[in-house]
């Protein structure tokens, strides 16, 4: 009877140990899903908010060019029109850049920046977002026209 005794107390002791190490273990588990996922929710958001800073540096840079040039690069000139003049400028004396001081950056995910013309009056340029892909549903862009950004100087 003894034996039988001490082996259900120790059947017992061994049963609450191991649902304590259980509840320590999910427990210890939960606390480091709840950072990563914090951690990597920031780093998201931090991404987004560098792609929109980037584009707005691209928005003001792309009005620069339109004051200059009088009109906004076409989607072929691109982002490298703000670099170097175009070879098909109608007046390459107008062309008074660089207007980005340095190589055209990645965005975050490290994919080149889009632009393109839309009309005689507004342009997009946009990040592929973490995707990669043109035109889905996490592109971030900024759409510029002459009416909401700078006035466009007269020829």
């Amino acid at each position: 009877m003894q034996i039988r005794g001490n082996l259900a107390t120790m059947t017992r002791r061994r049963v609450h140990y191991s649902v304590r190490f259980l509840l320590f273990i999910t427990a210890g588990t939960a606390v480091v899903a709840a950072i990563a996922g914090s951690y990597l929710n920031r780093r998201s958001a931090n991404r987004i908010n560098a792609a929109h800073a980037q584009l707005s540096c691209f928005e003001q840079q792309i009005f620069l060019y339109d004051l200059d040039v009088g009109e906004f690069p076409t989607t072929r000139q691109g982002l490298r029109a703000l670099l170097s003049p175009p070879s098909d400028l109608p007046d390459p004396g107008k062309w008074r850049g660089p207007y980005a001081a340095y190589e055209l950056p990645v965005d975050p995910w490290s994919h080149r920046y889009n632009y393109e013309r839309l009309d005689s009056n507004r342009c997009r340029v946009y990040s592929s977002g973490p995707d990669g892909i043109a035109n889905t549903g996490d592109d971030i862009d900024i759409i510029s026209s002459r009416s909401e950004g700078m006035p466009h100087a007269p020829d």
